[in-house]
């Protein structure tokens, strides 16, 4: 029964320089599957959080990937806890501050707890292995569509 941070977190983190590129960034977070990342600075101290929809939305406002760092679109706001918050922790500061991300800090950056990784969590509490099997088997994996048709 995981009940601290420490137990879920992800701990193994991509992070990135405040002079990476947005578009070097948007790279590493692909490459990764990451929706969000620390920024850090020269001596690794945290400057801010990178996520994805600041790269969409700087995207979306003509900006330029490639000459644009990181430091310039990244948020400044950073929510965190320690490493032994209780998951309780986590989740109200998730849902206080509609983020679904919390940098888990211990002096340094120690991890990130994603609403993924607490999704997980509960699933695995309210369904066995056994029961998940069973009920993914005949589940469609994709859905085609055509025409605005789409079959299941």
């Amino acid at each position: 029964m995981s009940n601290y941070v420490s137990e879920i977190m992800s701990r193994d983190l991509t992070m990135v320089s405040v002079d990476t590129s947005v578009a070097r960034a948007e790279q590493q977070m692909l490459k990764r599957n990451r929706r969000c990342v620390p920024v850090v600075d020269d001596q690794r101290n945290i400057f801010g959080v990178l996520g994805y929809s600041d790269i969409v939305k700087h995207r979306q406002n003509q900006g330029n990937l490639r000459s644009t760092k990181v430091w310039e679109i990244c948020s400044h706001i950073v929510f965190s806890v320690a490493p032994m918050a209780t998951l309780e922790t986590v989740v109200d500061v998730m849902v206080e501050n509609s983020v679904h991300h919390v940098l888990v800090l211990e002096g340094k950056v120690r991890g990130i707890v994603s609403i993924m990784d607490l999704l997980q969590l509960y699933r695995s509490k309210l369904v066995s292995p056994d029961a998940r099997e069973e009920a993914t088997a005949d589940s469609p994996q994709a859905i085609t569509g055509t025409d605005g048709i789409y079959r299941l």
